[in-house]
């Protein structure tokens, strides 16, 4: 092999290596642990394209101020096919381990408020985080997170309690403000590690840096053949008297450290 040829081969390969490495910078799966491949601030005035709404109910939900504001005035959960404003997002999750994370806030005062997030087929078929306050006999309530994991008809739930149980009925706000619900809103994050999917409940977003974020994580829920779509939703556990609105900050997707 000639010196010329020799250099002509080696040019060669380090171009297609330099191709091959751009190609993959370039390619939607490739996102850098920690980095964002979609976000969502309800900045536009009006659900994105990527959105699509089932059995929308234009009266139940508007963009504004920057915020996804949705009023839930009945029972109803994404266990049920007909439940109105189901949020689904078309973007691709990235390959591995991911995360999703939702910012909100609610006029807590049903005491069956209920917010789900995460991966959803149909209604005997999704994975999602399920926030809000739980009702429990007649008077009592808490703050709950937890995962909801609906498998061809079958409900599993792992749940953790963020206050004490206690009588709240018709008095939910000084409930919210004795158990300690603040700071507000609450940021939420799943997360997908392997097969194992398990969710994080923060009080507060933007804290100021020198105070500790409280975060509370609930137990892991592992499935083998995880729904595909995105999905976002408000509703009410059980039928309340009086409605919620849910304001719905940003919604983040984004590849795990």
């Amino acid at each position: 092999m000639t010196g010329l040829t020799a250099s002509i081969r080696t040019a060669a390969l380090a171009a297609t290596v330099a191709g091959a490495a751009l190609a993959a910078a370039l390619a939607p799966d490739a996102a850098a642990a920690g980095e964002e491949v979609f976000r969502d601030d309800f900045d536009s005035g009006e659900l994105g394209g990527q959105w699509t709404v089932s059995n929308p109910d234009p009266s139940g939900f508007i963009v504004e101020d920057g915020q996804l504001i949705v009023i839930a005035g009945a029972k109803g959960d994404l266990a049920e096919p007909e439940k109105a404003n189901i949020f689904l997002l078309d973007v691709p999750l990235p390959d591995g381990d991911w995360e999703i994370e939702v910012v909100y806030d609610a006029e807590f005062n049903t005491r069956h408020e209920n917010l789900q997030f995460g991966l959803y087929d149909d209604a005997e078929n999704f994975l999602v985080v399920s926030s809000g306050l739980g009702g429990r006999f007649k008077y009592n309530c808490a703050l709950e997170v937890g995962m909801d994991d609906m498998s061809r008809g079958q409900l599993k739930t792992n749940s953790t309690t963020l206050t004490d149980w206690e009588a709240c009925q018709g008095k939910v706000v000084d409930f919210m403000q004795r158990q300690g619900a603040n700071p507000r809103p609450y940021k939420l994050t799943l997360r997908k590690k392997g097969r194992s999917y398990s969710a994080t409940h923060q009080f507060g977003d933007e804290l100021p840096e020198e105070e500790k974020p409280r975060i509370v994580e609930t137990g892991a829920v592992a499935t083998l053949r995880p729904p595909k779509r995105i999905v976002l939703a408000a509703g009410q556990k059980a039928e309340p008297q009086g409605e919620t609105l849910f304001m719905i900050d940003r919604i983040v997707v984004r590849k795990a450290d």
